[in-house]
Order: structure tokens, then C-alpha cells, then sequence
């Protein structure tokens, strides 16, 4: 007999996308498929046109935490960004399904919490071993922070493995991750020797790079603008700007990796009531999404100047209100 195979299609390098995986990989080893194997595949805002028809190639396909494919290979999928749907055909595909296993909700505050719900409410599952995962997923993807000084000082354990998963590459780890994350605690996972060696070079790097973000910033009004491209031992954390500079409601800065370029908009969580624009709608003009207080825009490394004028336009717009 051929060994079935589920294929679960999440956001990279996310701590919400890594959750929803690990969310729906216990579905379907206690529901789904039990005996099937279980692959991951990374989805990257700018590459699912190339990635995702090749993916969409398993028994059981399900797509979590990144927006819809009108596919009718596309199994499952659950998804709470406002950017959901790239044009009103795609809306009027998934609005047009029948059956019960595509959701979408662009008020949850985190994927992972959502996919629980729906899966706990409409096919009883049972989500209580895995509340810790789900607390946090809603914890740090609607940024319940107290201060910036959590996600820059990253005191606690979770907070380290979500520093970590926001830079994670290595498949076999990816797997690993996603896997333990499906039956443990976070905090057990947070302090695997792999996670922990990994993020003490992140946080050093992360810190090398706040005296970075203090030069290259160009703050006007209450928006920071920056550039962090080509920081080569130096790693952004992508809330040092409101650390360092606690009276801006929002950020525009460009982000590089060897593949992509990123222009990520951001607004300040402590200062909600200066909050002017929603900027998923925004990030949408330009191919990009995300939710209301945060998103951004991918485009291969060859595009790189385009990006900079699509970054140079938002930031404007944001100051110009």
C-alpha cells in the first residue's frame, strides 16, 4: 500500500504560521490521516504563484495562516489577514465552495487561535494539550506586549523561540520545530539546545544592530523611516524602532536576505489612539498585505529599486496625514 502524504502550506518565518502548522499536523495525525507523512512548505508573500500549484500535490493539502489559492486541490485552509483574497475572483471562488473546510476570519487575533476554535466548535477536537501553544500564538500575533522592552530584550523563552523562527531556514529544524511544537509545551521547544545556540547569535546580532537603527533612522513627524539593507553581521529586530523611539506611531523600513527584498510597515502598539491608516489596505497596492497595524510588501532581490520607491510612497503617504 502507498503511504499517503498531507502537505501543510504555512507562513514562513512566523512564530502565528509555525503554530498554525503544528496546529493542523496534530489534526491530522488524530483525525485526518493518521498514518500519512506529513510535509512542510514555506510560503513567502511574493512566491506563492511559483511555489504553491507545484505543492498542492499530496492526499491531504492544506494551506494555514497565508492567503487563499482557488485551487480545488487546496483541501483546507484557514487564514485570518484582511488581505486574504488577491482580487474579488479569488473571494468569489472560496465564497462559492461547498463543504466546510475553508475558514477565514479577519478578526481573530492570531491564525493559530482561530484554526483551534474552528476545530474544536465545528469538528470537536479536542485543543486543551495545546492552549500554551495557542495563548502565545495570540500573545505575540496581536502584540500583547506591556512594553517594547519584551520583544527587544527577549527575557522570556517563548519570546526567544519567536525570535528565532523569524530567521529559521534549516528544513530539518523547520520539521523538528513544527513537529515538537504539535505535542509539547512552547517553553520545552523554546529550550532545545538547537533553538537556544541559534538565538544567542541572533540576540547578539540583534544588538549589534540597535546602535544601527539609531544612525539610519530618519524620523520626521511621528514616522520612522529605515533602510536596513546590507547589515552583514548585524540583525534587525523589528521592534527596536519603537524601543528607541517611543513617540513615532509608524515605521517603514526595507529589510534584505539574500533572495528578497521587504518593506515592512508597522505602527506603534503602545500609541494606538495616533493610528490614521489601515495598513494591509495600503501594502495591498503594491502586491503586499497583512492586517490593519501591520504589513508589508516582498519582491525579488533583482526588484530591489522598485522597492524603495514603493517604500519611499508609503512612508510619504504616512507623514503627508
Amino acid at each position: 500500500m502507498t503511504e499517503k502524504t498531507a502537505k501543510i502550506l504555512f507562513h514562513a518565518q512566523c512564530f502565528d504560521g509555525f503554530s498554525s502548522a503544528a496546529l493542523f499536523t496534530r489534526f491530522i495525525r488524530e483525525r485526518l490521516a493518521p498514518d500519512s507523512q506529513i510535509e512542510y512548505v514555506e510560503l513567502q508573500h511574493g512566491t506563492e504563484n511559483t511555489v504553491v500549484p507545484k505543492a498542492l500535490d499530496g492526499d491531504v493539502n492544506c494551506i494555514v495562516d497565508f492567503r487563499y489559492v482557488p485551487d480545488d486541490r487546496l483541501h483546507w485552509w484557514f487564514d485570518h489577514h484582511r488581505t486574504a483574497f488577491v482580487s474579488a475572483e479569488d473571494q468569489a471562488h472560496f465564497d462559492g465552495r461547498t463543504g466546510n473546510q475553508h475558514f477565514w476570519d479577519p478578526n481573530e487575533p492570531s491564525c493559530a487561535g482561530y484554526i483551534a476554535r474552528v476545530l474544536a466548535d465545528q469538528f470537536d477536537f479536542d485543543i486543551r494539550p495545546l492552549e500554551d501553544l495557542i495563548r502565545w500564538a495570540n500573545f505575540i500575533d496581536s502584540a500583547q506586549y506591556a512594553n517594547p522592552q519584551e520583544p527587544v530584550e527577549l527575557q522570556k523563552p517563548a519570546l526567544q523561540l519567536m525570535s528565532v523562527l523569524e530567521h529559521l531556514t534549516c528544513p530539518t529544524v523547520i520539521q523538528n520545530t513544527i513537529e515538537g511544537l504539535s505535542d509539547g509545551t512552547v517553553e520545552s521547544v523554546a529550550l532545545r539546545p538547537e533553538i537556544q545556540t541559534r538565538f544567542a547569535e541572533i540576540k547578539s546580532k540583534q544588538d549589534q544592530a540597535l546602535s544601527i537603527v539609531q544612525t539610519r533612522a530618519e524620523v520626521k513627524g511621528d514616522v520612522v523611516f529605515l533602510d536596513m539593507t546590507n547589515l552583514q553581521d548585524a540583525m534587525y529586530n523589528k521592534w527596536s524602532p519603537y524601543y528607541l523611539f517611543p513617540d513615532c506611531t509608524y515605521v517603514v523600513v526595507i529589510t534584505d536576505s539574500p533572495k528578497r527584498v521587504k518593506v515592512a510597515v508597522g505602527s506603534n502598539p503602545w500609541r494606538q489612539n495616533k493610528r490614521r491608516h489601515v495598513i494591509s489596505d495600503i501594502c495591498a497596492r503594491y502586491g503586499g498585505g497583512g492586517h490593519a497595524v501591520v504589513g508589508g510588501v516582498n519582491r525579488p532581490r533583482a526588484e530591489a529599486g522598485q522597492l524603495f520607491e514603493i517604500a519611499n510612497e508609503i512612508t510619504q503617504l504616512l507623514r503627508s496625514s
